[in-house]
């Protein structure tokens, strides 16, 4: 059951003003009701239909959680629904009034419900690609400032020339290798 606690208008195909009121704090079984609603028009396990998920998220966003009277639209086109959904401010004043961490929210379900049912995550690569760069940003937060010195100068050296510094480490990774396999080999470390 929806509780309508706010009032807004909003104006469709006439110059009239039209009120609507709308549920600005959904119970948890009504948000996962509406996830489930969008992802059984948008996708399943023979189809995925990405372009039309704005549409009928905002479509289904109205129609569950305002007054407003779209039964006219339910059997229509999807022209109709995109021309209606598109004309006015109704499923902005809903996002709005939701925030923008709950509607984040629900899109991640929704992902979530269209990857379980489809085996196809649409957000897995940006995720993925901004968990990388979440970890290099820790990463330069905590390398030293004098690491980082170190390795300006190497680049910003007179000559240009990066040799001498790979050189001298080349010939540290020999020194440790030789005392590894001396170990290796003897059984004890004799530096």
């Amino acid at each position: 059951m929806n509780e309508y606690t706010n009032g807004e208008y909003y104006n469709f195909d006439s110059n009239e003003n039209i009120q609507f009121n709308y549920n600005s704090n959904p119970s948890a079984y009504a948000l996962q009701l509406f996830v489930d609603k969008v992802v059984s028009i948008i996708a399943d396990k023979d189809f995925y239909h990405p372009l039309l998920r704005d549409v009928i998220f905002n479509f289904v966003l109205i129609n569950d959680f305002s007054d407003v009277d779209i039964d006219k639209l339910k059997d229509g086109e999807i022209d109709e629904i995109e021309r209606f959904v598109n004309s006015n401010t109704i499923a902005a004043v809903i996002k709005d009034s939701f925030g923008t961490e709950l509607v984040d929210k629900l899109n991640d379900a929704i992902d979530d419900v269209i990857a379980y049912k489809t085996g196809f995550n649409p957000n897995s690569l940006s995720k993925g690609f901004a968990k990388l760069l979440m970890k290099v940003n820790d990463y330069v937060a905590k390398t030293n400032e004098e690491d980082l010195d170190r390795l300006m100068s190497i680049i910003n050296s007179p000559d240009g020339n990066l040799s001498t510094d790979l050189e001298d480490h080349k010939k540290d990774i020999q020194d440790n290798d030789k005392k590894v396999i001396s170990v290796l080999q003897n059984g004890n470390d004799k530096n």
